[in-house]
């Protein structure tokens, strides 16, 4: 069987059953983090939930995941790749082992006498020199799929090596393709649909 064929009969059988899916479940998203709900980023994740749920009327379901419910501080970022969680809260030298090690730097303990030193250093020149280590997008394509379906359809996604996507976040039944543009996104949206016959 053919990639194109494999690809085409997913993007069929996931704009088919989108409809329906949408329809009968929302898309949930595990929120795991490591710190209890009373801290700044354990009160930041139940906002996001708020918000998220609030403003999709329900359509996306949030679940967090405190105190290392889920996955250990070491554990977390594995089961992200995995798509076993599909968004974390981690601190930002834990960006290290996947390619850009400068942010290890942050996990060096006393090395900012203060916040506005701290401050001072990720918003000036050095700050921007690391954060364009990190490719980022808020172009999404957010795919539903029959169960268990995910998977397969983002690993076909990934092999491809479309350049216009940066990557795939899979879960069960529900695949996030992060495109880089706008641009981009159209582009793969189009594809998809063709693919489809759409």
């Amino acid at each position: 069987m053919s990639f194109r064929f494999c690809v085409a009969l997913g993007a069929a059988a996931v704009l088919a059953l989108a409809g329906t899916a949408v329809a009968q479940q929302p898309i949930v998203i595990k929120f795991s983090h490591v710190v209890a709900l009373d801290t700044p980023k354990g009160k930041g994740a139940e906002y996001f939930k708020k918000l998220a749920e609030e403003r999709t009327k329900g359509r996306v379901k949030v679940e967090v995941y405190p105190n290392s419910q889920l996955y250990k501080d070491g554990e977390e970022m594995e089961a992200l790749q995995l798509g076993s969680v599909q968004m974390l809260a981690p601190s930002v030298a834990k960006f290290g082992p996947l390619g850009a090690r400068e942010f290890e730097v942050f996990d060096l303990p006393y090395i900012f006498d203060s916040f506005a030193e701290l401050h001072k250093i990720t918003e000036g020149s050095v700050g921007k020199q690391l954060f364009q280590k990190l490719e980022f997008s808020r172009e999404f394509i957010v795919v539903k799929t029959f169960t268990a379906g995910a998977q397969p359809i983002a690993e076909a996604i990934d092999a491809e090596g479309n350049p216009d996507i940066l990557g795939t976040i899979a879960g069960e039944n529900t695949v996030l393709i992060i495109c880089r543009t706008e641009t981009a996104r159209e582009r793969v949206a189009q594809r998809l649909l063709a693919l489809a016959g759409r």
